[in-house]
């Protein structure tokens, strides 16, 4: 048998008798010639070829197959002609007519399809509660912090959980990053945690405050990773000391959570450290969802067993994808369970899927934590319907107190109720308190009374 492929792509087999022989292709009219064994088939002279195929191109009966088809009608209507090689040795190739109607150029279906979609959707914009896409330009999606939890580095990434950006399908304008959450256009009703800090006896609102009695608009979340003897007490003794003048929530570690045995230093001071009215909650990982959960649900019964002061559980590496809500809302209830009226923070680091905030899956979430961008950082749209306690945030690596100053300010204005910025740097941030505590303390103060920090 003797192959030839046409410049059109097309590959035919004929007999080895017809070896020499000049034709025309029967689907785009390219002449051609039949390869000779041993001879350069561009050595034959072309020729101008015949109008029509030779009759041993294809089976009696079938000359005229690779005639173009004549149109008639539109053409929907016109059948299409398909060459198909013989598979047979010693067989020509044979041609087989299709009814199918023709297609139209696949670019101009691209563009209608695409022109379709847009005017439904510019249709469907006012039922959606969208405003007007035209004038002006929308804000620009808030920047994904890195998923760093604050027991230390961050975790392998080929097995974190994926971030999750904005959601598309909210309708509720992002509003300005100046306009604080009082004044922002009134949305679906606001949804508040169960738990309140406790207020100290001597923060009162002064008169004119924006503050309301007994509901600081700000509080220090402080991870308390600091071992409470010899220069890690007195951080403590700090800490305890600043409950006198602004809400505190201390994260407290004695070993990645609550260790395999009761620690006596850790005893006394979370014992004392909630008689001066700060809220200890104690550290568990879940590891992005990836830890078992009875291995964290043990970790919680260690910590009620251990340190019955405690007022909470800090869930760190939370999952952020919707696929886990379900699990993290589970282990609050669990929590719930041990503690009365326990507080359960989590922390992503990083934006997560709403289901977590309405399933419920915890009572705040720490949605950022890095050392830059802070002051770039937006909530997602959806917390807006949450109210301003169930969001925590924890720069870190911010040098100088009006750097500091500068992140409770869009703290306060961006609708995130809990804050801790640190200068600590090296392999545990949370080592320590930062070197300026007592101008973050003031300055938390300053914002709880409705001045700026």
């Amino acid at each position: 048998m003797i192959s030839v492929v046409c410049t059109c792509g097309r590959r035919f087999q004929t007999g080895d008798e017809n070896a020499g022989k000049r034709t025309k292709c029967p689907v785009c009219g390219t002449p051609l010639v039949m390869p000779v064994p041993g001879v350069d088939a561009a050595s034959i002279e072309p020729g101008r070829g015949r109008e029509t195929s030779p009759s041993w191109w294809y089976p009696k009966g079938h000359a005229e197959a690779s005639k173009a088809p004549t149109p008639q009608g539109s053409e929907a209507e016109q059948a299409q002609t398909r060459i198909i090689p013989s598979t047979r040795a010693g067989a020509p190739p044979r041609a087989e007519t299709s009814s199918r109607p023709a297609r139209w150029p696949r670019g101009l279906t691209i563009a209608s399809g695409v022109g379709a979609i847009a005017i439904l959707v510019f249709g469907l914009l006012p039922w959606l509660g969208y405003p007007d896409p035209t004038p002006g330009p929308r804000p620009k999606d808030e920047p994904v912090a890195a998923n760093r939890g604050p027991s230390g580095p961050a975790p392998n990434p080929e097995i974190g959980r994926p971030a999750v950006a904005r959601e598309p399908s909210d309708n509720v304008p992002l509003p300005p990053a100046d306009v604080p959450p009082a004044e922002r256009p009134p949305g679906p009703p606001v949804v508040s945690p169960e738990w309140e800090p406790r207020p100290a006896s001597n923060n009162a609102a002064p008169e004119g405050s924006t503050e309301e009695a007994g509901q600081p608009r700000m509080t220090l979340l402080v991870p308390a990773y600091f071992y409470p003897a010899g220069p890690g007490l007195k951080h403590w003794e700090q800490l305890i000391d600043a409950a006198a003048h602004v809400p505190i929530v201390a994260v407290a570690n004695p070993g990645s959570g609550p260790g395999e045995d009761l620690n006596p230093d850790y005893r006394a001071v979370v014992g004392r450290a909630s008689r001066r009215g700060v809220v200890v909650i104690g550290y568990v990982s879940t590891n992005y969802a990836y830890r078992p959960r009875l291995e964290v649900e043990a970790d919680v019964d260690r910590w009620v067993r251990f340190y019955p002061e405690i007022r909470g559980i800090f869930f760190d590496a939370q999952a952020s994808d919707v696929g886990h809500a379900d699990d993290y809302a589970i282990l609050r209830e669990f929590v719930r369970k041990r503690i009365n009226r326990a507080l359960v923070v989590t922390n992503p680091g990083t934006l997560c899927a709403e289901e977590y905030a309405s399933r419920p899956a915890s009572d705040v979430f720490c949605m950022f934590e890095s050392p830059s961008g802070f002051e770039h950082f937006r909530l997602p749209r959806w917390a807006d319907r949450y109210s301003a306690g169930h969001f925590a945030a924890l720069p870190h690596h911010v040098p100088s107190p009006e750097q500091m100053r500068d992140c409770i300010q869009v703290a306060a204005s961006r609708g995130i109720g809990l804050i801790y910025v640190t200068d600590a740097q090296g392999p545990n941030l949370w080592d320590r308190l930062p070197s300026y505590w007592d101008a973050e303390v003031e300055a938390v103060r300053k914002v709880n009374q409705g001045l700026t920090p």
